[in-house]
């Protein structure tokens, strides 16, 4: 767990992330891809949560992004026509991209 004095923010509310800068810019964007995909493809859009946090893992908001989308994960079923997903076949895809 990180200490919470180590936490930063890309937003101006907490202290400046430190790291490299292509590190930066890659979780940024991995980020900005995340929230444009977490409404219509959650699994994808938590796969670049995961990345944005990976890659800077004391900012705030990756870690927060990724939490709560990963929330909505077990119970997540598609919208679009009569496709649904069980339970049973997210959770297998969950466990099989979450962290080891």
């Amino acid at each position: 767990m990180i200490p919470p004095a180590a936490l930063c923010s890309d937003s101006g509310s907490g202290p400046p992330c430190l790291g490299s800068k292509q590190d930066l810019k890659a979780a940024r964007q991995a980020f900005r891809r995340g929230i444009k995909l977490e409404k219509s493809h959650i699994w994808t859009g938590d796969y670049e949560f995961q990345a944005a946090a990976n890659l800077v893992p004391q900012n705030i908001e990756y870690l927060t992004a990724q939490e709560l989308t990963r929330q909505h994960l077990p119970g997540f079923t598609s919208n679009k026509g009569t496709k649904t997903c069980s339970r049973i076949s997210l959770w297998k895809r969950w466990l099989s991209s979450a962290p080891r």
